[in-house]
């Protein structure tokens, strides 16, 4: 997986308008004092069909003091950034999904060890995220 940890998020798009004139377009987002985008760009494969599906609420990101934090409820701003395609924020019921997925989570938790932790039913999973 692929990781980035960005302090605000600002791209210029230039938008050609109905008269064929050029004008350019900044997208800016800055998360909260203090915190800083993580961007994940993951791959997830569900193999097994059946009632159990990938719910977004299973997976954290842990740091080094084991706060967790849940990815951002609405992340479809960073698709305006080039992060694409974005993983969307539905249940996952079956087939391989690969997409950006973002969290906002304070300067200090980035500076140190972050872990992407997945619980389900059958126990935890948990990868060093490397930055």
């Amino acid at each position: 997986s692929q990781a980035e940890v960005k302090t605000g998020l600002k791209t210029r798009e230039v938008v050609t308008l109905y008269n064929g004139e050029k004008k350019d377009v900044d997208h800016i987002n800055d998360p909260a004092a203090g915190k800083v985008y993580l961007l994940l760009n993951l791959g997830l494969a569900k193999t097994a069909t059946g009632s159990t599906s990938f719910e977004w609420k299973e997976i954290v990101v842990e740091d080094q003091t084991e706060n967790r934090y849940q990815r951002l409820e609405n992340d479809s701003f960073i698709t305006q950034h080039n992060y694409s395609p974005r993983m969307t924020g539905l249940t996952i019921r079956f087939g391989e999904n690969k997409g950006w997925i973002c969290f906002e989570i304070p300067q200090t938790a980035a500076d140190g060890k972050l872990f992407l932790v997945h619980t389900t039913s059958e126990g935890t999973q948990k990868l060093e995220i490397k930055k």
